[in-house]
């Protein structure tokens, strides 16, 4: 999973736990999502009769947490749309920054939603403590509704358990070990008792706050999470019908990546309620 999708999610789950009065432990600078991020600030519009500046709204996520609650916030959800552009599809992008389709996380009111969008900006990418990017969630949208996914973390597990293991077994038979043992530790991810031992980001949600089905498949979407630019599995190549194969489990497998990350963490907006 890259990091900006990561970030997104993880914003989500903290949310839901602060707005369900758990208690959480400090999100910047210590979320492992943050790690390379100069600042992480949240900017809506302000009108005024002539105008609509932007203003910064929360310096840090923890204040904006905080912001989000004492206005009554009911729940947060993250939703992904896609693009695909006829230049590049949202799998092809996926490796580049501001590719892959939009992420937007959705804070549900009385009557309607926000929706904030991130955007990341190189800064000092000379810095020592390697905190190069500097990132601003600005709130794109109130719409009335918002489009969630229907499908449950149960038929979205069965689903990729499939898909992984065929796209396993097309690796192992073009000898792409590393491809396949990472297919394979993904399936592991969905039957065991300990998701959190599982993928690079270890803090995408408070302990104990994911129910352990959404955990486990989330927990699968990070190490399943293969699409990139050169060296991934998205710069391979094969020819006839091994292509049209790779192409159509390919397109299937980010598929239900992006489908899997907002059901997962969307349990946590379900029990925020």
């Amino acid at each position: 999973m890259v990091g900006p999708t990561a970030q997104i999610a993880s914003l989500t789950c903290y949310l839901n736990a602060v707005r369900r009065g758990l208690r959480t432990t400090r999100f910047f600078p210590t979320n492992s999502t943050c790690q390379f991020c100069e600042f992480v600030h949240f900017i809506r519009q302000k009108r005024t009769w002539f105008s609509a500046a932007l203003r910064n709204t929360a310096a840090t996520p923890d204040e904006w947490f905080n912001e989000m609650v004492s206005s009554n916030c009911i729940r947060a959800c993250l939703v992904h749309d896609s693009i695909d552009a006829p230049q590049i599809s949202d799998r092809m992008s996926a490796g580049l920054v501001g590719g892959g389709g939009r992420w937007l996380l959705c804070v549900e009111r009385q009557r309607f939603w926000e929706c904030w969008e991130a955007t990341w900006e190189l800064g000092n990418r000379n810095a020592t403590d390697r905190r190069i990017w500097r990132v601003y969630y600005k709130m794109v949208a109130q719409p009335a509704t918002i489009n969630l996914v229907a499908t449950t973390v149960d038929e979205l597990t069965k689903q990729l358990m499939n898909t992984l293991s065929e796209i396993g077994a097309f690796a192992r038979k073009h000898a792409l070990k590393g491809f396949a043992d990472c297919f394979d530790k993904a399936l592991q991810c969905l039957i065991t008792e300990d998701p959190s031992a599982f993928g690079y980001h270890q803090d995408l949600a408070p302990p104990q706050l994911l129910p352990l089905p959404a955990a486990r498949l989330l927990a699968s979407c990070q190490v399943a999470w293969v699409f990139g630019g050169m060296g991934s599995w998205n710069d391979l190549g094969f020819g006839g019908d091994d292509q049209n194969l790779y192409d159509e489990l390919s397109g299937s497998l980010y598929d239900l990546l992006n489908q899997s990350i907002c059901a997962s963490v969307n349990e946590t907006a379900v029990l925020a309620r």
